[in-house]
Parts: C-alpha cells; sequence; structure tokens
C-alpha cells in the first residue's frame, strides 16, 4: 500500500496483538492489522479494519486507498489513514458474463479481480479506478460514476500503472500500451512494442533449471520501468548484481512502486 506523499510504501501485516488466526469472513468486526512504516520503521495499529464492511474482500492497495470487494461483490474504497469510505459503482453484468451476480458473488469473487489502482486526484470524489479481471485479464476502468472496458478479446493484459495522468498497460506479449483515459472518449495513444530479446542461455545457469517469469510495469521518478522477476527454484546462493544505487523496486499484487 503506497503512501499518497511518500514513494516508500506502507505493509499491511497480522496485528501483533492478535495472539489467534481467524477468517476475515467470520468474524470481521474483531480483525486488527499492523501498519508498518519502512521510512519510520515503526508498527501502528489498526482496530477493527473492516468494521462496518462486513465479508469484504481486499482485491487491491493504491495511494493509501484499499480496494475492496463486499459480500455481494460491489467495490469499495477504504481509506487507511482517515477510514473514509467511497462506494464505486457495481461491476456490469457484461464483465461477469455468462455468470450472475449471485454466483459471482458467491464463487469468484475473491479471484475475478486480477489487479486494482487508483489515479491521484486532490479530490477523493473525483477517483478514477482501473482494473484487469476475469480468466482472460481484461482490462476496464471506472471514473466515478460509470464502468469502461477498454481491451478486446483477443488482448491480455499482465499489469497497469498510472503515470501522468495516462494509464500504461502491459500485454502478455511484453507490448506497452499508453491510454489517455480522462476525456468522455478513452484513446489509446501509443503501442510500443518490445525492441530486446531475452538470451535464456545467459539466463539459465544463473536462475537454476525451474523457473518462471513476471513482469511488471513500474514508476521511478520520470520513467515508467518494465521489469522482470524471476519465481522458481533457485540454487540458494548469492550472486553478483548491478547496483539499484538509492533506490528499492516494490513488486507484486498491489500497486508496484
Amino acid at each position: 500500500m503506497a503512501s499518497p506523499s511518500l514513494s516508500v510504501p506502507y505493509a499491511i501485516l497480522p496485528s501483533i496483538q492478535q495472539t489467534h488466526l481467524i477468517d476475515d469472513d467470520d468474524d470481521p468486526l474483531t480483525v486488527d492489522r499492523s501498519i508498518f512504516s519502512l521510512l519510520e520503521k515503526k508498527l501502528y495499529e489498526w482496530k477493527n479494519i473492516l468494521k462496518g464492511h462486513v465479508g469484504a474482500w481486499c482485491v487491491g492497495s493504491s495511494h493509501g486507498w484499499i480496494i475492496l470487494l463486499d459480500q455481494n461483490g460491489v467495490p469499495l474504497l477504504l481509506n487507511s489513514s482517515s477510514s473514509t469510505t467511497i462506494n464505486v459503482p457495481p461491476l456490469p453484468l457484461s464483465f461477469l458474463h455468462p455468470v450472475t451476480y449471485s454466483y459471482f458473488a458467491e464463487y469468484l469473487r475473491k479471484t475475478f479481480i486480477v489487479k486494482a489502482i487508483m489515479m491521484c486526484s486532490s479530490s477523493p470524489s473525483s477517483y478514477i479506478l482501473a482494473i484487469i479481471y476475469g480468466s482472460n485479464y481484461k482490462i476496464a476502468y471506472c471514473n466515478s460514476a460509470t464502468w469502461v472496458e477498454l481491451s478486446d478479446d483477443k488482448q491480455s493484459y499482465c499489469d497497469i500503472v498510472f503515470s501522468n495522468n495516462y494509464l500504461y498497460a502491459l500485454t502478455q506479449d511484453g507490448s506497452v500500451e499508453v491510454w489517455n483515459i480522462c476525456g468522455q472518449i478513452p484513446k489509446r495513444l501509443i503501442l510500443l512494442t518490445p525492441t530486446v530479446e531475452a538470451n535464456y542461455k545467459e539466463e539459465k545457469p544463473y536462475l537454476g533449471d525451474n523457473f518462471s517469469r513476471n513482469l511488471y510495469l513500474v514508476v521511478s521518478e520520470k520513467e515508467i520501468l518494465l521489469v522482470t522477476r524471476f519465481i522458481g527454484n533457485f540454487d540458494k546462493k548469492w550472486k553478483k548484481m548491478r547496483s539499484l544505487h538509492d533506490k528499492v523496486l516494490f513488486l507484486g499484487a498491489n500497486e508496484s512502486v
């Protein structure tokens, strides 16, 4: 979860005062969490994190906001500092096709949205929420009132970020689309295709025999980075790497920074 004013994210952890494991769906009013500030190296207790949102499921975090789906699968935004909530319009039934709302809420709610991020705004009520969703990894956004689908049936996506009021979308083949979604009609402005081919013969001795790759888009100061993360059965030995100087990348299912 990234702070709106800092480039260093917060980490949400189980509460240090919580002595037993519970299912968030069973007793959400008693769920406490600790927020760890990497910059300050301090823990803050967040009591009753889901109070008033029985059964809510977290699908992402962005700029100090936690993005949830309630028990009926309707999105809502929860501010980690003020506990302010913003109701988001329900996902259109066309996004869920061919299933019904009830089937989605009961069986697909926790897996349907792959990633969810927000565009920063001086007014929380004028938010833009973007998601990657469904088994085909499509992208869509909500501009405070209406959901709009951007992708077609032929394209799948693996990551999205906002920068300078544009939406950058990373496709499964490594191409990057740049969208202007601030106007009445969304427009794809740029399509960037990969220009560097990976040398797997050089990578394999370093990575071991079994690995997979995940691709991420990361906003770093004035640049957009395309980052490859290797996941697999490594040889468990320290390897020399090039310095990131005073920068650190945080990669994952939430917004990468």
